[in-house]
């Protein structure tokens, strides 16, 4: 956990926070095609 820690210290704060839009977006992007392929 404390070298987990360490490099998420290395690591600027806007690219976490890119990180953490990204994969937002890849949820959304993923919850809508499972919704389209539900449907269809």
């Amino acid at each position: 956990m404390e070298v987990l820690r360490f490099v998420t210290q290395l690591i600027p704060s806007e690219e976490l926070a890119l990180v953490d839009k990204l994969s937002e977006l890849l949820e959304d992007i993923e919850l809508e095609n499972k919704v389209t392929t539900e449907n269809s």
